[in-house]
């Protein structure tokens, strides 16, 4: 059996040669569990107990120079450079200064090139100065240069985490309560519509994640994405992922393209990454169709707030659909809406878990909220309050009963 050093040297020359001769974007998620499973088995190692060298090799032939020490600290879990010399990190929460530093303005542009050789079709130039990529592990980073960035190229890197969190690590960590968790359990389960709403860094992927460890194994799912970012523990899982076009403004796919697409392919579950324009519409249409137990994540403020963005986005299908109507498929289509906050102790909370009625007399999509976190205050510890049931009974409490999920009417009782 080989040794530490032997293992690191193994890795670092097939990374290395990957990395340099494979055809550009290529060396993805599943190239690099490949070539690790080689090496591991070549050198007869065990492969579940060097995951973290593994990775860690990779960052080094990757380059990131400065960044490897915070790549590889598992605290650590974003990274915020605002030119060469001014590096910020968030670790357990809370963001401070850290200092490393790149040697030269053209020190941070070598690494940016090495980051840019592992996606394919992305591009960054003054006339295109914003890029997000994804790495092989899943890490996911946004580069923004000049004209657009003032100082020199900006680059932040949310690192993935190779820990799958479920609704029991979400009780732990404070995000949710016994009782929400429950309640997400039974909904899942029953097949209940779900749009998971939330600011940027707000733990939406993460909760996505423990709430898709509930589907049965035996459900097929299909999930749709422009970054490599959602992991999911299900074995007949497809994933898809879009693409920008190339220089010559060919060859791009579209969310909505691998919507489409989705249909053909027997899901019995679809999650779609990030609304962000027409294929809200496409989502509407499956999950009023069929595809019900679905999951979506969109960028919003409150339960209303991402109801009406929903019913927006799906207005930019270029289809002539009356507002009344798409506002009438966003009510028939969502069964609950989970808006999910970070406070400014760092801490991830669901602030809302709201069920979705009818159209009203008014015209209004009915939310009822069904659990709230109640703020009270500040302590030492951070921010002090509970999650709280309203006692609103949800209308679909009967279904899920009778899915099998032994959900208690008491569950919604207000304490006294």
């Amino acid at each position: 059996m080989a040794n530490l050093t032997e293992l690191r040297d193994a890795l670092k020359r097939r990374f290395a040669h990957d990395l340099n001769s494979l055809e550009r974007g290529m060396l993805h998620h599943e190239a690099i569990q490949d070539i690790q499973g080689d090496v591991f088995l070549a050198l007869g190692v065990d492969a579940g107990a060097h995951e973290d060298l593994a990775r860690e090799v990779l960052y080094e032939v990757i380059g990131f120079g400065p960044l490897l020490p915070l790549m590889t600290d598992p605290t650590i879990s974003e990274i915020m450079v605002n030119g060469p010399t001014r590096v910020f990190v968030e670790r357990l929460g809370q963001r401070d200064a850290v200092p490393h530093h790149f040697e030269s303005p053209r020190h941070l542009r070598y690494v940016i090139q090495r980051l840019l050789h592992l996606s394919p079709g992305k591009r960054l130039d003054e006339s295109s100065p914003m890029v997000d990529l994804s790495l092989p592990d899943g890490t996911r980073v946004n580069i923004v240069t000049p004209p657009a960035a003032v100082g020199g190229p900006q680059m932040t890197i949310r690192k993935w985490s190779n820990h799958f969190a479920d609704l029991g690590t979400l009780i732990e960590v404070g995000t949710v309560d016994e009782r929400m968790a429950t309640f997400l359990a039974a909904a899942v389960a029953g097949r209940q519509t779900i749009l998971v709403s939330g600011a940027a860094g707000t733990g939406k992927t993460t909760l996505v994640q423990a709430l898709s460890g509930r589907f049965p194994v035996t459900d097929r799912v299909v999930v749709i994405e422009d970054t490599y970012e959602l992991h999911f523990a299900q074995d007949n899982q497809v994933r898809l992922l879009s693409k920008p076009a190339n220089t010559d403004g060919a060859g791009a796919i579209l969310i909505r393209d691998l919507f489409h697409n989705s249909l053909r392919m027997s899901p019995d579950r679809i999650i779609l990454g990030e609304m962000r324009g027409g294929e809200a519409f496409d989502f509407l249409q499956a999950v009023t169709s069929g595809h019900r137990g679905s999951l979506g994540i969109l960028h919003a403020s409150s339960p209303t707030e991402a109801l009406y963005r929903l019913e927006n986005l799906a207005a930019q299908s270029g289809l002539p659909v009356p507002m009344s109507v798409l506002r009438q498929q966003v009510a028939h289509g969502l069964d609950l809406v989970v808006q999910i906050d970070r406070h400014d102790d760092g801490v991830r909370r669901v602030t809302a878990i709201s069920e979705v009625g009818r159209v009203d007399e008014r015209g209004e999509i009915e939310v009822r909220d069904l659990f709230r976190f109640v703020p009270a205050g500040r302590s030492d510890d951070g921010v002090r309050g509970r999650f709280l049931p309203t006692g609103v009974v949800p209308q679909m409490l009967e279904a899920l009963q009778l899915a099998g999920t032994g959900l208690e009417r008491g569950l919604f009782t207000p304490p006294e």
